[in-house]
């Protein structure tokens, strides 16, 4: 599993923000990226964007399926 990490100013919330995007091992892809469901975990108030990777077991649930 890999985790991209990007971090921006959002114009909505009028501050910096952070987006992780978790992608399968390259091994254990099933086809082309493009095919896979995206997957949105928002996270609560105070917490963060890595938060629901680290209080969570979603990197495990996400492993075998085609899901980013």
């Amino acid at each position: 599993m890999a985790v991209l990490q990007f971090r921006f100013r959002s114009e909505m919330l009028k501050k910096p923000t952070t987006v992780n995007i978790v992608l399968p091992d390259p091994g254990r892809t099933q086809g082309d990226l493009s095919s896979y469901l995206v997957l949105y975990a928002l996270h609560g108030v105070g917490e963060d964007s890595y938060s629901i990777l680290e209080k969570t077991s979603i990197s495990h649930y996400i492993r075998d399926k085609k899901i980013v």
